[in-house]
């Protein structure tokens, strides 16, 4: 059996076990059947499934046991794509000691990343859910065991393994894939100390290389180097960051390099050494843009200088308020100085045109960076600049 032109289909020798070949033609002859195509030059016919009696299609059915998940099949092996994100996730990954997965099992792990993403794939598309019919976990996980000689992948093929396995996946990500039998990731040789330590040594003004910090832990660990927390003032105990044997804890460049890099360690020290400007715009959530979809979502307001000049030489000064999802002029305002009541007017303004066409209030407003500073007006909520503006 197959797909043709996305109807699934049974082949004539397939047929002809379950009917007699003059059954077969008369049927044909009479239209009772449907043909997806005829046979000849070495193709065989195809006769669409939905179209047989109802006593053929079970005929069919008790000898193809596995005919009811083969929509599902179809749809997983036009489906499946090799996941790019989970190969470039499993590349860069590193256990705590900083060692690297070997090249197999990272192939292994994106394989596994790639069927399961399709799975979820199916299960959010309400068009393939209408084509594959109603699916339950043992015929997914059926499915999935079905492809492990195609695919190559090691999910389990328990119902129940398989279905834990997907939660997993949703819940935590890439990470889940990672077997702990592989390398025991709960033996962490660097802990809340020696990372805090780690963090204290790259507090420096001059901002160190990666490199350096190890040096410096190294000689720390020595006794060659005195530390401080630099939130605390705690100057660190050589003798804390020793093993059972009483030897100092080493770590390697790439061990150091690998916990200054983490996400949140990699927040800690922005917040430390990068500008105002950029640790908000990289880190603080309320700071990451997107461009708006909806009308009022986002206001944008600007100044600029008018092009031509004025009898004594000087240039008109106006501010004006752009609805950014359509691109419309809301509010201006004009001034021969560049002065918070140019800000106050074009605001005053745009409100007054809010109000007068019943529009509702706009959801964010967004200014220049030193906006604040420059007009020395506090702006606390857009509340606050309807109470100003309307205040007529």
């Amino acid at each position: 059996m197959e797909y043709f032109n996305n109807i699934l289909c049974i082949t004539q020798p397939e047929l002809l076990e379950v009917m007699s070949e003059s059954n077969y033609k008369q049927m044909v002859r009479r239209g009772k059947i449907n043909r997806a195509r005829r046979g000849g030059n070495g193709r065989q016919a195809l006769i669409v499934f939905d179209s047989l009696p109802g006593k053929y299609r079970s005929a069919v059915r008790e000898r193809k046991p596995d005919i009811s998940t083969m929509p599902l099949q179809e749809w997983l092996r036009a489906n499946y794509t090799p996941d790019a994100e989970a190969r470039s996730y499993f590349s860069a990954f590193r256990f705590d000691n900083g060692s690297a997965l070997p090249a197999e099992k990272i192939n292994e792990y994106t394989v596994n990343a790639s069927v399961i993403k399709a799975v979820l794939r199916l299960m959010a598309s309400a068009n393939a859910l209408r084509r594959v019919g109603q699916i339950s976990w043992e015929a997914m996980a059926g499915t999935v065991a079905y492809f492990k000689r195609e695919f190559g992948h090691t999910l389990p093929e328990s119902m129940l393994r398989f279905r834990k396995k997907v939660a997993q996946f949703k819940r935590e990500g890439y990470v889940s894939l990672i077997s702990g039998k592989f390398q025991n990731q709960n033996s962490r040789k660097v802990n809340y100390r020696i990372e805090r330590l780690i963090l204290s040594l790259d507090s420096l003004p001059e901002r160190p290389f990666n490199t350096t910090v190890a040096e410096m832990y190294n000689q720390f660990v020595c006794g060659e180097l005195n530390v401080y927390d630099p939130e605390t003032g705690e100057l660190f105990d050589p003798e804390e960051f020793t093993d059972k044997e009483g030897e100092p804890i080493a770590l390697s460049e790439t061990t150091v390099a690998n916990y200054l890099n983490n996400p949140k360690n990699r927040a800690l020290r922005s917040k430390l050494h990068d500008s105002a400007w950029d640790f908000n715009n990289r880190y603080r959530p309320h700071h990451k843009r997107k461009a708006p979809v909806w009308a009022f979502s986002k206001i944008s307001l600007d100044d600029r200088d008018l092009p031509r000049k004025m009898a004594d030489g000087n240039r008109v000064k106006a501010y004006y308020a752009y609805d950014v999802a359509s691109g419309c002029v809301v509010g201006y305002a004009y001034n021969r100085l560049k002065t918070a009541d140019l800000f106050i007017d074009c605001v005053r303004n745009m409100f007054r045109l809010i109000d007068r066409q019943g529009w509702n209030c706009p959801a964010e407003v967004e200014v220049e960076h030193h906006y604040q500073n420059f007009y020395e007006f506090p702006i606390k909520s857009l509340n606050y600049l309807v109470i100003i503006c309307l205040d007529l």
